[in-house]
């Protein structure tokens, strides 16, 4: 599948959702794809894969060149994908995809919020979880609301697995204070390799320099107001509960 643009929301009650593409099989591949709106899961119970371009992706395929855009005729609103069950939670959730197995992205863009609600997920700017995945060159702004939040991966694991030469500026709800080899990539690393900072060829650049640890997940529903919480550390980070995820 390529060269497609979709702007609009995506309402949903099930697993493997995705602004495109709900679930690949092995050996798909997405190139050049636009998605720009919101992804709202109206849910009665937990659900997983969700992405901004494709739900789950499975061994041997790719995606290249793919965007999650901000909103259509509003640069200053970031797609978005969230709940709206407050009891109940997405896991897998990513920017461009929410689990990938095997699979390779490269030169994607997502401008993107993501909530993925009150339980154990994973959510990343690029891929909420990752097996034995590359992810390269790829460029991600916006937020992350999760247990386990990443900018670029909430979950990345594998042996053959490779973050390299991405860019993140992504808000999240967590620092990674336990297992943070890599606090402001990934939530949580496992035989993968994630570049630092200063790698010769392809280093991983974090443009964002607040402070993360603010729970905004489990804010927002009850107190729609300007909060500012100590939790943030020394920046102590105002977030506007009210706007971060309602658009």
């Amino acid at each position: 599948m390529r060269d497609n643009f979709i702007d609009g929301g995506v309402y949903t009650k099930g697993d493997n959702v995705g602004g495109i593409l709900g679930k690949g099989m092995q050996y798909t591949e997405l190139k050049t794809l636009y998605y720009s709106g919101k992804i709202v899961a109206d849910i009665t119970s937990n659900v997983s894969n969700y992405g901004g371009i494709v739900g789950i992706t499975n061994t041997g395929s790719l995606i290249n060149n793919c965007y999650v855009l901000p909103k259509y005729g509003d640069s200053t609103a970031n797609s978005s994908i969230n709940t709206s069950g407050i009891s109940f939670a997405l896991d897998k959730l990513g920017g461009i995809v929410g689990y990938a197995i095997s699979t390779t992205v490269s030169s994607c863009t997502a401008y993107i919020d993501l909530n993925a609600g009150l339980d154990n997920q994973y959510a990343g700017g690029i891929v909420g979880q990752a097996l034995n995945t590359t992810i390269r060159k790829c460029y991600v702004s916006g937020s992350a609301g999760a247990v386990y939040p990443g900018s670029i991966a909430g979950k990345f694991e594998g042996s053959s697995g490779l973050i390299a030469g991405c860019t993140a500026n992504v808000f999240t709800s967590h620092r990674n204070t336990t297992e943070g080899e890599h606090p402001c990539f990934v939530y949580h690393t496992t035989s993968a390799t994630v570049y630092p900072v200063d790698h010769s060829t392809e280093p991983n650049i974090c443009e964002y320099d607040g402070a993360h640890d603010c729970d905004f997940r489990y804010y927002f529903y009850y107190l729609p107001k300007l909060r500012c919480f100590a939790s943030c550390q020394t920046y102590c980070m105002c977030v506007n509960l009210s706007t971060l995820y309602s658009n």
